[in-house]
């Protein structure tokens, strides 16, 4: 049995993951983290390039969400469209290949307090995403248990 910190990040990580482009309208961002129920967008350009990162919290630290007499949190358009992508994402990201080994991948969430890894090819090319949640599934099925 191979051992878990050598499985390489090609067969563990998201393959086609929900993206952003680069000059979508910053309403986009929401729209997608909301309607996919995911925390992380890579931001691409027009030929897949990665550009940068854009999280739920860089979402709530840009603009606040209110909040409706129900207690839900939401956001209207016209608020979100005032702010630029560009200006909130994350512009230096932290990658890794789609040959590096989970062990990489634990190593720096862990130590850059990291939700996730966008995995790219030797162009820069987004190939994939590694997120804590994929980590947590590779580890319950190495050892034994079913989610």
């Amino acid at each position: 049995m191979e051992r878990i910190s050598n499985i390489p990040l090609r067969s563990v990580m998201v393959v086609n993951p929900v993206t952003i482009s680069v000059d979508a309208p910053f309403s986009k961002v929401e729209e997608l983290l909301r309607s996919h129920r995911i925390r992380h967008l890579p931001v691409i350009d027009h030929k897949k390039m990665l550009c940068g990162m854009i999280t739920q919290t860089d979402l709530y630290r840009t603009v606040s969400p209110m909040r409706s007499l129900e207690g839900e949190l939401f956001y209207t358009k016209d608020l979100l469209d005032n702010y630029i992508l560009k200006s909130a994402m994350t512009k230096e990201v932290t990658t890794l290949a789609p040959q590096d080994n989970l062990a990489s991948a634990v190593d720096i969430m862990v130590k850059k307090r990291y939700g996730c890894i966008p995995i790219v090819n030797e162009k820069c090319r987004l190939e994939g995403i590694i997120t804590q949640i994929d980590v947590l599934k590779v580890i319950s099925k190495y050892v034994g248990w079913v989610i």
